[in-house]
């Protein structure tokens, strides 16, 4: 079984020793906040992703996402879309590369999700 991360970077800032508790952040996240999004303008990351994980994604529950150039590190050439991944790198794939969807619904977050964590 596998759980939410435990700790996440700020995306807004470019710091890494700040890291804040996942609960707090998603605390923070209402409905205004949620819209669906193509997917076709969605990052994604290239790292390892085992797709026995993407397989077994629960697309029922939406990711979080930012717009790209809010990012402190934000690099028009390796990010060229609208948005970046906070969080659902395996439900986006599975909905992008099994399902075939072709849009989702996202929560996006903001530099006001992090202020007074």
């Amino acid at each position: 079984m596998h759980s939410f991360p435990t700790f996440f970077k700020n995306p807004f800032i470019e710091s890494v020793e700040d890291l804040y508790l996942s609960v707090d952040i998603f605390k923070k996240i209402t409905y205004a906040d949620y819209a669906v999004i193509p997917l076709a303008k969605i990052n994604n990351r290239q790292h390892t992703i085992k797709q026995t994980r993407v397989i077994g994604a629960d697309t029922r529950y939406p990711g979080i996402i930012y717009k790209a150039e809010l990012d402190a590190m934000y690099d028009k050439k390796r990010s060229p879309l609208e948005y970046c991944i906070f969080d659902g790198t395996h439900r986006f794939l599975k909905m992008r590369d099994i399902e075939g969807k072709k849009g989702a619904g996202f929560f996006i977050i903001t530099p006001k999700h992090f202020e007074g964590l």
